[in-house]
């Protein structure tokens, strides 16, 4: 009997140890931008439907630099196949559960698949596709 009390009492504490524990959720938000981080070869880049890599441009690589939480500072550059090359500084800020990203004022869906990231949005009267791989 005396070791019976000793088990229950064992297990009621296990039971209450684990109860007590944190449970530490993840902001989805602040998970994507830690996907986001890093060089992203763009290789296909849509505006309103025509494609403009391979015909204007030979190379875009966007590279994302988390500094907070849901937010960090974007680089782009884009090597034209004339030879000339343009490159971009946009702050970001990752919004509504990890769905949504900022970039310079446009706001893009965004989605994940395995290492394949695709922005989605209207730019400056035009909606922008922008599909890029790690």
């Amino acid at each position: 009997m005396k070791n019976l009390k000793f088990y229950l009492f064992a297990i009621l504490m296990v039971i209450t140890v684990c109860s007590c524990e944190d449970d530490k959720t993840v902001d989805p938000s602040q998970q994507v931008n830690q996907e986001l981080q890093g060089e992203w070869d763009v290789y296909s880049f849509t505006a309103d439907g025509e494609e403009f890599i391979s015909y204007s441009i030979n190379s875009f690589v966007i590279n994302f630099n988390c500094s907070k939480d849901c937010e960090g500072r974007s680089k782009w550059t884009l090597i034209y196949t004339d030879g000339s090359s343009q490159r971009y500084d946009y702050d970001y800020e990752v919004y509504n559960d990890g769905n949504s990203v900022t970039i310079d004022g446009t706001k893009y869906t965004i989605s994940f698949n395995g290492s394949e990231l695709q922005l989605s949005g209207n730019r400056n009267g035009y909606k922008w596709i922008i599909e890029a791989e790690k």
